[in-house]
């Protein structure tokens, strides 16, 4: 499918689905906070019986100022929405001239994520502002595969102040793009300068913000798409798994790329997911957005393409049609991410094996089945 057709089909489904469908309730959060803002207000002194609960004032100051910023151009669920689009769109273009990616790789992906159901679903009928922060991180990826360092610390410095994810990542990325150890103090103190000055706005109460999400962490039971709803359906859930789970993960992934495992690109994929995964209020649209760096991961062929469209397309079905939150429901919500870490697995270690297997086996013998050491010389 030639490129003009990619990007106009996007813009062409999404405007459909946003003037026909509600937009969820996040929608209605990001309109109410977003209006607080606009209007002078402080989001995080929110009143306490207002028509949405404070708690949910657990965004950034740079999240909640860009709504209002959208809002003062035009008050509406629309006006949101049509950002949001805009910011899809940005998506599929950057995939198309993608850099350092062969044809197939940036068609494919382009079209995945401007027509399949489960980015439509996750990110557009229900709105959501993970494409503004999956446009972020394909920036990231972008840069650091064309070679521009600064501009992969920005991206992601942008994506911690927005929305904290690239503060999992920023670490491992900051060793990657630096050639000496002044690099490294350089770019440590541009990230830790700007994340810092994008708390002076509403300071010291946006720091509760972080006290919302901390809470997050210590749900129980589980609640929506979490996959600690399968451990707590069998009584095996507490909250310390959570944050035991996070940091562990964590250096797990750091580790494997200071000692040259895996690449920068597989680090920030891995680490996304494993910090996000045991979150017990994971919702659908969260499970989206960690799955898809997943692709640049991955080795992508036609048949590949071809099984992810029909996994994912069933993931989408299979969550409208079973019980909310129930063990099926949310084994179905995860077909994505385990189809991509199936491939990304079988990628890395099936060839090992084999060589592992050949370096192990015996030859067999011609009439029987027992195994014949191998002779050595004497």
């Amino acid at each position: 499918m030639k490129k003009p057709i990619v990007v106009l089909s996007a813009i062409a489904i999404r405007l459909f689905l946003i003037f026909n469908t509600g937009g969820g309730y996040d929608l209605q959060i990001y309109r109410y906070f977003g209006n607080i803002v606009a209007h002078s207000g402080n989001p995080y002194l929110a009143p306490v019986n207002g028509i949405i609960s404070p708690i949910y004032a657990d965004m950034s100051p740079l999240n909640m100022i860009l709504f209002a910023g959208i809002l003062l151009v035009h008050n509406s669920d629309i006006a949101i929405r049509l950002f949001l689009t805009l910011a899809d769109i940005l998506v599929v273009v950057s995939l198309l001239f993608f850099p350092n990616r062969d044809k197939l790789w940036r068609e494919s992906v382009a079209l995945f994520y401007a027509l399949s159901p489960i980015v439509l679903y996750g990110f557009t009928i229900v709105a959501e502002d993970k494409s503004l922060i999956f446009l972020l991180l394909v920036l990231v990826f972008a840069m650091i595969e064309s070679g521009h360092p600064t501009l992969a610390v920005l991206a992601t410095t942008a994506l911690a102040i927005y929305k904290w994810m690239g503060i999992f990542f920023i670490i491992p990325l900051i060793f990657h793009v630096s050639k000496s150890r002044r690099d490294i103090i350089l770019y440590g103190l541009l990230f830790a300068t700007l994340f810092v000055a994008s708390h002076v706005p509403y300071f010291p109460d946006n720091l509760v913000a972080y006290k919302y999400r901390e809470a997050r962490t210590l749900f129980d039971p589980p609640i929506h798409s979490s996959i600690t709803i399968l451990l707590s359906s069998i009584g095996l859930y507490t909250p310390a798994i959570v944050k035991l789970f996070i940091p562990s993960s964590l250096i797990v992934m750091y580790a494997l790329y200071a000692f040259k495992r895996i690449n920068i690109a597989t680090c920030i994929a891995l680490s996304i997911f494993f910090a996000y995964l045991p979150a017990p209020e994971m919702g659908f649209d969260r499970i989206v957005l960690i799955s898809l760096p997943l692709l640049f991961i991955v080795k992508l062929s036609p048949a590949r393409f071809v099984k992810i469209w029909t996994l994912t397309t069933v993931s989408v079905i299979g969550f409208l049609f079973t019980q909310y939150s129930s063990p099926l429901n949310v084994a179905v919500s995860y077909l994505m991410p385990i189809a991509l870490l199936g491939m990304f697995l079988y990628d890395n270690f099936s060839g090992r094996v084999a060589q592992w297997l050949e370096r192990h086996s015996y030859k067999v013998s011609a009439i029987g089945s027992n195994p014949i050491p191998p002779t050595t010389k004497g």
